[in-house]
């Protein structure tokens, strides 16, 4: 049996603390974990490693339909990058000419044309052993080819969600990658 306790943080939302679970729930093993930047599913937790192993997960349908929550994170690389607070999926834009700027945060949907028809993308960093290239809808993913110029979302991945392992720890955040498609993740630091 499960045992759960909650408590109120300073930002009045409740915080799970939960023991290990003894197994991953029924709906985390058919559809994957629940990821987000913030607040996964309590199985999650104790299977996002950093020794390269696989963790499937899924994807939060509010943010694909809705729209993502994204909250301003850091300036690299000439670009601005931006974290979705629900899902943890990254959006990048230039810095010079960057149309959130104003903003802390902002909700902004997807751009449905790439991800149904693809990506066009141009290399923008490399790190990890790993080229990252960027779609001007502020898209990015990492993979180890060169070269790439489109990235199309795999059906694996758009009806079964993301297989992400461990890349790198950077500002507060463990970034994952999807072994699949190269899409990247900013999750909550592991400990």
């Amino acid at each position: 049996m499960q045992v759960w306790e909650a408590t109120v943080s300073v930002e009045d939302r409740i915080v799970w603390v939960d023991p290990v679970p003894a197994r991953t729930g029924i709906t985390c093993a058919v559809v994957g974990h629940r990821a987000a930047a913030r607040n996964s599913c309590a199985c999650l937790r104790h299977r996002l490693t950093t020794d390269g192993t696989h963790t499937h997960v899924r994807h939060i349908l509010s943010c694909f339909g809705f729209g993502h929550r994204f909250e301003r994170l850091t300036d690299r690389d000439g670009l601005r990058e931006y974290i979705c607070s629900q899902c943890g999926h990254q959006l990048l834009v230039p810095r010079d000419s960057d149309p959130f700027v104003h903003y802390q945060s902002f909700q902004k949907r997807p751009r449905y044309w790439c991800s149904v028809f693809g990506h066009h993308v141009d290399k923008v960093a490399e790190r990890a052993g790993l080229v990252e290239y960027l779609c001007k809808c502020g898209h990015s993913f990492l993979k180890p080819q060169r070269g790439i110029r489109k990235i199309k979302h795999p059906a694996t991945c758009t009806l079964a969600g993301h297989f992400v392992r461990f890349v790198c720890h950077r500002d507060g955040y463990s970034e994952y990658v999807c072994a699949v498609c190269g899409h990247s993740f900013l999750y909550e630091a592991l400990r």
